[in-house]
């Protein structure tokens, strides 16, 4: 799902100045993917928005993990799913009506990419989602997961997914708590 708000309104659309008014979050709509999420191996899919949440071909998974926006480009998110032990890309198009600026959902489309390829082999049952800044050397930023299973694996892949790399994993045999980017406070 989606939410886009209207900032400095309240629930019946009167002008407002709370907390929850500035940020949008007591007036909007709810839009909801229609899509598919690809198998393993299988690469991408695009899709649309709707405003109908009883459609039948909603993007449906049980079992997001977590979710990190792109500190580069807003537009795209990474997605960890244990129902499916994937790692996903999502890229949104994001339409404007030219003559009012207002958010055009009929015009927005996005897609998933599948990231983490053969199960069989690399990241399992990922749970935790981190994904940097860009620097000169990795200009799209890096994506950090972690597994939630007996080893814990900690893994590093560029922005499209390529060089999968294991770093570390925990002693216990448990996961760890979570993953943080604090490069920008250790220089």
């Amino acid at each position: 799902m989606l939410w886009v708000g209207e900032k400095g309104k309240d629930a019946d659309g009167e002008a407002c100045s709370s907390f929850l008014c500035r940020n949008g979050l007591l007036r909007g709509t709810t839009y909801y993917l229609k899509g598919a999420i690809p198998e393993l191996g299988q690469g991408h899919d695009d899709g649309v928005l709707t405003t109908d949440g009883e459609d039948p071909e909603l993007f449906r998974t049980t079992k997001i993990e977590d979710v990190d926006t792109n500190p580069s480009q807003p537009n795209q998110v990474v997605m960890a799913n244990q129902d499916t032990d994937g790692v996903y890309k999502f890229t949104f198009d994001f339409a404007f009506d030219e003559a009012t600026g207002d958010f055009d959902f009929k015009k927005t489309a996005w897609s998933v990419q599948e990231m983490n390829g053969d199960a069989s082999f690399g990241i399992d049952s990922p749970d935790n989602a981190d994904w940097t800044a860009a620097t000169p050397e990795h200009p799209h930023g890096l994506i950090f997961i972690n597994e939630d299973n007996y080893s814990g694996e900690m893994w590093v892949m560029e922005a499209d997914g390529s060089n999968k790399v294991r770093i570390g994993g925990t002693s216990v045999g448990a996961e760890s708590s979570g993953i943080f980017d604090i490069s920008n406070l250790v220089g």
